[in-house]
């Protein structure tokens, strides 16, 4: 739902910043971006942080425009962005750079808008109230447990969590020459260096060579109109962010961080998809057709390797969620092997899961996906007791050596080994039923 509702909020941003063609290429770059579908589909929080970013900043850019909106609007619409921007403090730490990023486009106008302050003190002060109003439970929670505030940024800051240092004297090399290589890696992110994250790690850059291209075409498109207060908007955007997000952190580019450079990369593809349509305007026909086969190429690009290479190869994840998904999926498509033949009502028996120190029943998959499973965990050395008339016993591979424990204690039973696509065995289950169930 809310990667659903960013194409929109991107299509809005774009058609106000480069007209309808930028904000529907822009939208299309969202909707088909692997790197987009992929965070798009995962039950983290990351993903709000370009809903965010892209919902604040249109509504920011309304407020700045001059416009038809009278003043009790247009003083609602700078409220508006104020509460949106509050609302990232309470997702990932992406969206809350939101704030900051509104406070640096706030500053560029200082700077080239006479007087500014004189004529949007009543809007900066109903963004500021916006924004406090929802921030202030928050703020409140940090008045007694400061900790949190901070921890995450000094876990990954290269400077905070002591990287840097550690870098100089591991590699030889000064601050600066590491600062240009955090640099490189992040610039290069969307063309030539991957992610090393398990969170995405698609082992290519993160846009299409289709995308890639157009992105830099409006990026040199921006810069040479860099005067036009949306290419500069746009290119604060995108710089900073990527030094905060990237530059300044640990192993980049995390995917997972970089988030919220997704629309501004979107609006610069279209504006270079803008700029090669105005090329060949004077054949209507022509640009017609190059438009649409150069955004054809992107969705076909992006939808093809996110579901036909990509996903195949459960590459996200680490292995206790991959054995957890696996396991639960087997779980809902195999039930015990006698529940053909005997009451369904002893078929709700407990799962006894040899999963512990490594994997535990609560995990979220298996919470999920087997809701309406009953299992406890069995400790490592421990025997379940008191077992019904059927019973399932799962281990996972590290477990592995206590099967022959309940074989004996258990007899007579049916073990089935649980493999992942590439054949790996994830987990071993041992399907029991006792002689009067049989």
């Amino acid at each position: 739902i809310i990667g659903t509702l960013t194409v929109l909020t991107t299509f809005l941003l774009g058609r106000a910043l480069g007209g309808r063609r930028v904000g529907w290429a822009a939208a299309l770059v969202v909707a088909f971006s692997s790197y987009h579908i992929h965070f798009s589909r995962l039950a983290s929080n990351q993903i709000v942080d370009p809903l965010i970013g892209t919902l604040a900043i249109w509504l920011l850019w309304r407020a700045l425009s001059p416009n038809r909106l009278s003043d009790v609007e247009t003083l609602s619409v700078w409220a508006l962005s104020g509460i949106v921007a509050g609302v990232g403090w309470y997702g990932y730490f992406g969206a809350r750079w939101v704030t900051f990023l509104i406070v640096l486009i706030v500053a560029w106008r200082v700077l080239v808008e006479p007087r500014f302050f004189a004529r949007r003190w009543r809007g900066l002060l109903m963004f500021a109230a916006g924004w406090f109003v929802v921030v202030l439970p928050l703020l409140g929670w940090y008045s007694i447990y400061p900790s949190p505030l901070t921890e995450r940024y000094n876990a990954v800051s290269i400077f905070a969590s002591g990287w840097l240092e550690r870098e100089i004297v591991i590699t030889g090399k000064t601050a600066f020459q590491l600062l240009l290589q955090q640099l490189w890696k992040s610039a290069t992110a969307f063309h030539l260096t991957t992610d090393p994250t398990f969170w995405y790690y698609p082992q290519t850059p993160l846009v299409d060579f289709v995308t890639g291209a157009l992105l830099l075409v409006g990026m040199v498109a921006a810069l040479i109109r860099a005067r036009w207060p949306s290419r500069t908007l746009t290119l604060i955007w995108f710089w900073s962010t990527l030094v905060m997000a990237w530059v300044l952190t640990e192993n980049p580019p995390s995917s997972q961080r970089g988030l919220l450079l997704v629309p501004v990369v979107a609006l610069f593809a279209g504006w270079g998809a803008e700029a090669l349509w105005k090329l060949f305007a004077r054949y209507l026909q022509l640009a017609y057709v190059l438009f649409a086969m150069l955004l054809g190429m992107m969705v076909v690009l992006n939808l093809g390797f996110y579901f036909g290479v990509y996903t195949p190869q459960r590459t996200y994840g680490n292995p206790t969620a991959e054995v957890a998904t696996i396991f639960a999926h087997y779980m809902l498509e195999h039930p015990h092997p006698a529940c053909a033949s005997v009451d369904p009502g002893l078929c709700d028996s407990v799962v006894y899961f040899f999963g512990p120190p490594t994997l535990y029943w609560e995990f979220g998959s298996i919470a999920f996906l087997l809701r309406d499973q009953s299992g406890v965990n069995v400790q490592p050395g421990e025997m379940p007791e008191d077992v019904g008339a059927l019973a399932r016993f799962v281990f996972v591979t590290a477990r592995l050596g206590e099967l022959a424990g309940v074989q004996s204690a258990y007899p007579g039973g049916v073990v089935t080994e649980v493999k992942a696509s590439d054949q790996r065995v994830v987990a071993v289950v041992y399907d029991w039923a006792s002689e009067s169930a049989r």
